[in-house]
């Protein structure tokens, strides 16, 4: 069976260092790959929605390649960021997995490495909205 891991979690909540620990083969879509320049991180609000959308675009790829198993790496704190991961997986045949990661999110603003600010990390768990009850859900917590 091939299979989806949608990574869910605040910044500095242990998704990359889980997702490395134990999948460190696996094909990774991430939109904060896209803000790499030079291998120093440069996040600017006014690309992330472009970004977004060529994740998800070399998602698709992957799925139309049949890759075993992809992990997206992203925050995915609202319903509407992370619907068209589950939902392509499901149309590719893919069994998709929710890994969301529970983690204080005063410990979240020490451990992030892209410097999200604390103002931000605390609306971004504010804003988490809840999973439909028929999706899969494994919890982390961190």
């Amino acid at each position: 069976m091939k299979n989806v891991y949608i990574m869910r979690g605040l910044p500095g909540s242990g998704k990359t260092t889980w997702r490395k620990q134990h999948y460190p083969l696996a094909k990774v879509i991430s939109t904060d790959h896209y803000f790499l320049v030079d291998g120093v991180y440069q996040f600017d609000s006014a690309l992330l929605a472009a970004f977004h959308n060529k994740a998800l675009k070399a998602y698709l790829v992957e799925l139309q390649l049949g890759v075993d198993l992809i992990i997206v790496d992203n925050t995915n704190v609202r319903m509407f960021e992370l619907a068209p991961y589950y939902r392509l997986a499901e149309v590719y045949g893919y069994e998709p997995m929710i890994v969301q990661f529970l983690c204080d999110p005063d410990a979240c603003k020490l451990r992030n490495i892209h410097n999200v600010p604390s103002a931000t990390i605390y609306q971004m768990a504010r804003a988490f909205e809840p999973l439909p009850p028929w999706w899969e859900v494994r919890y982390v917590v961190t």
